[in-house]
């Protein structure tokens, strides 16, 4: 898909809203025969409510991008590191050194972070998703697991989770 293409298929329901207000308000002044003042502040006042809309969605979009690269940049070549050490352990005997627990620990903070804005409606469904899949085979790892369950599953640390460790609790 071209990159025209590509716009109007994100923006065709900021076009498709445009058109149809502009029709109904062309319909309401020639119906109504407003006179020149009101009819004019009638337009500047829905221009001006459609541009606002359009920069809420910008701005929307431009918290998402500051969210989604904090998020990545923060899930680091460390944790990524350590997840898959975990993994290829054929003994599960020694116990996480105390940086490695830190290190997950700070990883289902991360974790509970993009949760809360998940839930806020800020993290879009399929990039949630697909950051849920990655937490869900993570918690799958053993050492992870029972860490998890010794650090996060007592109502105390429940509470500075928001919500996220009851509902991971249900994927798991």
């Amino acid at each position: 898909m071209n990159r025209v293409q590509s716009y109007w298929k994100m923006n065709i329901w900021r076009i498709s809203v445009g058109i149809m207000v502009m029709f109904f308000l062309g319909l309401t002044i020639y119906c109504f025969e407003l006179d020149d003042k009101f009819s004019i502040a009638l337009i500047a006042t829905t221009i001006t409510i459609y541009i606002g809309l359009i920069k809420q969605n910008l701005d929307d979009d431009k918290l998402f991008q500051d969210l989604f690269q904090d998020f990545n940049s923060r899930y680091d070549d460390k944790v990524n590191d350590l997840f898959n050490k975990l993994r290829e352990e054929v003994d599960n005997e020694n116990d996480l050194g105390e940086q490695d627990k830190l290190l997950v620990i700070d990883y289902l903070n991360l974790c509970s972070e993009e949760y809360l804005w998940y839930s806020k409606g800020r993290l879009l469904p399929e990039v949630w998703k697909a950051w849920e899949q990655g937490i869900i085979a993570n918690l799958k790892i053993p050492k992870v697991k029972e860490l998890f369950d010794k650090e996060c599953l007592n109502e105390n640390s429940k509470k500075s989770y928001y919500g996220f460790i009851e509902y991971i609790e249900k994927k798991i």
